[in-house]
């Protein structure tokens, strides 16, 4: 069962298209901690990058925060962030869970900017994305977990959407309080 009073800093990472925002705003609600998405501070309008030195200034902001559920990958900042984390959840799915997740989230919000997205940033069809988790696993997976090597706190590895699932309800159990079931991860 999950131990809600203890997590105070929750790094949620894994392959995009895993589910990691959607659990983010459900763990927020359920326990009642702001959620960080990285994508809305990153991105700048037009999907521009912002300067090195402004984005670090801005996440080392965030890390100061008291209480937080953060998601995103940003690989070159998952070491730096695992210092200030109580608690990791990592998305460890397969790839055709997560490729096929992206489609249609691509299908439905298309043109929309999406809640977890920064404002200006639309929902587009991005063939180099779609390489990118096609190379999650081989590529960029050993990057998440390097930079998990000194974390010292709880982590939880989610290998199928039901494990996420079943954790909110460990969640929603120890609260006593009712699961949103909007979004299911």
């Amino acid at each position: 069962m999950p131990e809600s009073a203890s997590m105070r800093r929750v790094l949620i990472l894994g392959c995009s298209g895993a589910g990691k925002s959607t659990l983010a705003r459900r763990m927020g609600k359920l326990i009642g901690l702001p959620v960080i998405h990285l994508d809305q501070m990153y991105w700048q309008p037009g999907w521009v990058e912002p300067k090195k030195t402004e984005w670090h200034a801005a996440l080392a902001k965030a890390l100061e925060g008291e209480t937080w559920i953060m998601d995103g990958n940003f690989t070159s900042t998952i070491a730096k962030r695992a210092e200030f984390a109580d608690t990791v959840i990592f998305f460890d799915f397969p790839t055709w869970i997560c490729v096929g997740r992206v489609l249609k989230r691509v299908w439905t919000t298309l043109g929309t900017v999406r809640a977890d997205m920064a404002p200006g940033c639309p929902e587009r069809f991005n063939w180099e994305f779609i390489q990118y988790i096609l190379r999650f696993r081989k590529k960029y997976r050993p990057k998440v977990t390097g930079g998990l090597e000194k974390f010292t706190g709880e982590l939880i590895v989610f290998k199928r959407p039901r494990d996420a699932e079943r954790y909110l309800r460990g969640l929603e159990d120890a609260r006593g309080g009712e699961l949103d079931t909007a979004g299911a991860a």
